[in-house]
């Protein structure tokens, strides 16, 4: 969905209209207003779909009317489009991600340029709350993660749990790593998390579904022969 988001924001941005036409030509502007009008109602449904509320949020304020579209196209520039940018330039969180923390996800994606402090923990807690459909207590993200690597978690999965965790833990109790001026080291938690997501949760439900289309009597064979 960023790529469409992208490709509607670089639309508006080039957006041009002929401006003495626009207010001289009454056809020309009605033109020009039903192409705007249908722009910003793609570009609030993006906004809505990406849980950016306080874009859409402005988007609803905007009383179009025609002869307005200058106005408008100004007020989109100097501020909407660029924060769409900004939080569009993140990662989606992964199609598999839980609901319960893809919330959570999307709000460290929308607050990033302004507090990627804040953001840092509320990725924290995305991996706290992933904990239990990893199959563990969701308690103590260290007691989880060692006793995933005492069920054979991978290296490098249990890296990118750590390094979510020591981030995030640097978040809510600031120690050595300040965040606030670093958020070259808060971008990576959005990769890491889907990272994790793609082997722990997608790649077995892929697993699974192409498992399942063994014919029923070689499961069942299977089954026996591991009893």
């Amino acid at each position: 969905m960023s790529k469409d988001l992208i490709n509607l924001i670089e639309e508006l941005e080039n957006f041009e209209l002929k401006v003495n036409s626009y207010y001289d030509d009454r056809d020309y502007a009605s033109f020009i207003d039903s192409i705007l009008v249908g722009k910003i109602k793609s570009l609030q449904f993006y906004f809505q779909k990406l849980d950016l509320k306080h874009l859409s949020q402005i988007i609803e304020n905007i009383e179009f009317s025609n002869g307005e579209a200058i106005t408008i196209l100004e007020i989109l520039r100097n501020y909407v489009l660029k924060e769409a940018r900004k939080i569009s330039s993140l990662v989606e969180p992964h199609a598999d991600l839980p609901d319960d923390c893809r919330k959570y996800y999307l709000e460290a994606r929308n607050i990033f340029h302004e507090s990627p402090r804040s953001s840092a923990a509320l990725l924290r807690l995305v991996i706290q709350m992933l904990m239990p459909h990893l199959g563990e207590k969701g308690k103590n993200i260290n007691d989880d993660i060692k006793s995933l690597v005492t069920k054979g978690l991978p290296d490098e999965i249990q890296q990118a749990l750590d390094y979510c965790r020591v981030i995030g833990n640097n978040a809510v109790h600031p120690g050595e790593i300040n965040l606030d001026d670093t958020l070259e080291l808060v971008q990576p938690l959005f990769e890491m998390i889907n990272f994790i997501v793609e082997d722990r949760i997608n790649r077995h439900k892929k697993i699974k579904q192409l498992y399942n289309q063994l014919p029923e009597k070689a499961r069942k064979a299977i089954q026996d022969r591991n009893k």
